[in-house]
């Protein structure tokens, strides 16, 4: 029953995970993901420690906070900038970073991930091996039409340029003399 919630989880289709275990039916398949996750979601307090908000609340001197105050946001705000300084919260966001880069760069090694994705995660774990090395000739054309790198595959736009940094084929739509990746990096320095 784990391995079935896995590999849906892993693959986000029931479909798929049909695929890969032949012998299960949808519904099966369903209702087992559902028993896992209630079994797994029932755990959450012998792994976790959640802190009680209320005592929390009244220890610090702070007001309740409701959704439908007048002030909500006010008081909300205020019960942060209260409970979090600027380093814990830049700590808690490098912590929460430094926990999903292995599963980032696991769903990199997907060759059929978007394109827009891969280049998304490949600026977040900051990795440049998007780029070949640039060639020595800076001709700005393609000797022969290829398929745009960042057009979706449906399209197939094929094109007779490049990006003149990291020398990509790149359709009309997304030419600027340097594909939108290369413009982004050279923004940064």
């Amino acid at each position: 029953m784990v391995h079935v919630t896995l590999r849906y989880y892993v693959t986000g289709n029931f479909f798929q995970t049909l695929g890969d275990l032949v012998s299960i039916d949808k519904r099966t398949t369903s209702r087992i993901v559902w028993t896992v996750a209630r079994a797994t979601a029932g755990l959450y307090d012998q792994f976790i420690k959640m802190s009680d908000a209320e005592a929390e609340i009244m220890a610090s001197g702070l007001e309740r906070v409701e959704f439908g105050d007048k002030d909500y946001e006010q008081k909300l705000g205020k019960w942060f900038d209260e409970l979090e300084s600027d380093d814990e919260q830049k700590d808690s966001s490098k912590l929460a970073m430094q926990l999903v880069k292995p599963h980032m760069a696991k769903r990199l090694e997907n060759p059929k991930l978007y394109k827009e994705l891969q280049a998304l995660i490949k600026g977040a774990l900051e990795v440049d091996d998007l780029r070949n090395e640039p060639s020595t000739s800076r001709d700005e054309r393609l000797e022969v039409k290829k398929t745009c790198f960042l057009c979706p595959y449906q399209k197939k736009r094929k094109t007779f340029y490049k990006c003149y940094c990291c020398q990509q084929s790149i359709c009309l739509e997304h030419a600027r003399k340097m594909c939108k990746n290369c413009v982004a990096d050279q923004g940064e320095r």
